[in-house]
């Protein structure tokens, strides 16, 4: 989980990774994340709310602003010491001639804030903390120096805006704009369950280039009950189905060697198999934007890296 936190933050500042945005309202998210804002912090923590009663809608995508208040909040934790108070803020904010605020269109806003009363940031560091891999902390605390990368990056996608004020001995506070949704808030479903389910001795044929990790998804896959085929590009796929072996499922990587992709080897198997089911792999999520658009039939898209029970759901959706 930590790995796969740690592409998405990657992903996420490169522009490479979909958000799935939803109308979204902060205050129930930050309700929801509270206990584990608290677990995260260390006893001498006091962690505050300052949060408006209505809190306009924003349009955002909920788990990755989780992450940024998250990110912000461990931030707050390791610049404070002792009588350490940290504040979570949101209030509405009018953006007009009235009242201004520089870098920001005209407009109606969310302002995120989250405030402590730390050491704070020179002048010369505020210039370089939304740099990727630029980090303050000591060796001895774990840090990639991508979380605030992440938050700007996010934040950017979000069309909204971010400012940091601080001075050493003062603390700081990191503000986040974010644009007022006008659409009603989305009632999403539950998280998905984390229940691994099994297969049926059903035969899957997995197509991936990469050795070790074509082993580690056939070790899973025989875990769960299914059978398994393998081939490491589309070329020795074909050879293998050619040569009369049956299989009820094509679970492929995408980007594959040899001249054809996993999405132009699925097309031409559709013309003979007009009902072949598939799931797609990669890690790459703007890759699923081409396999929805390229008119393939009953296909999934699972972004690597992920996880058993993840892979057993959608295996049991699609052959089901």
């Amino acid at each position: 989980q930590k790995g796969v936190k740690l592409i998405d933050q990657m992903l996420l500042f490169s522009g490479r990774l979909s958000l799935l945005p939803t109308t979204v309202d902060l205050k129930s998210l930050i309700n929801n994340i509270s206990e584990l804002l608290s677990r995260s912090l260390t006893e001498n923590v006091e962690l505050k709310y300052d949060l408006d009663e209505t809190l306009w809608p924003v349009f955002v995508d909920e788990s990755q602003m989780e992450n940024v208040i998250v990110n912000l909040v461990i931030n707050a934790r390791d610049a404070v010491s002792e009588n350490a108070q940290i504040t979570i803020g949101a209030k509405n904010i009018v953006n007009d001639h009235v009242h201004p605020i520089s870098n920001l269109k005209p407009g109606d806003y969310v302002c995120l804030s989250v405030q402590d009363n730390g050491h704070g940031i020179n002048e010369e560091i505020q210039k370089r903390i939304f740099e990727p891999f630029f980090s303050t902390k000591k060796e001895t605390k774990s840090g990639t120096g991508l979380g605030l990368a992440m938050v700007y990056g996010f934040v950017s996608s979000s069309k909204g805006h971010i400012d940091v004020e601080s001075r050493p001995g003062e603390g700081s506070i990191f503000k986040i704009y974010l644009p007022r949704a006008f659409s009603s808030i989305s009632t999403e479903a539950e998280s998905p369950s984390s229940a691994v389910l099994k297969g049926h001795r059903e035969k899957i044929l997995v197509v991936e280039d990469q050795a070790d990790l074509i082993q580690v998804i056939v070790s899973q896959l025989e875990g769960l009950g299914y059978a398994t085929l393998q081939a490491s590009n589309a070329n020795e796929a074909k050879e293998i189905i050619k040569g009369g072996a049956d299989f009820d499922l094509i679970l492929s990587d995408i980007i594959l060697p040899g001249g054809l992709n996993g999405m132009e080897f699925i097309q031409e198997l559709e013309k003979d198999k007009p009902d072949v089911k598939c799931i797609f792999m990669s890690g790459n999520t703007m890759l699923n934007q081409s396999s929805n658009s390229n008119n393939l039939k009953q296909v999934k898209f699972l972004r690597k890296p992920f996880s058993i029970s993840t892979l057993s759901q959608a295996l049991r959706e699609t052959l089901e």
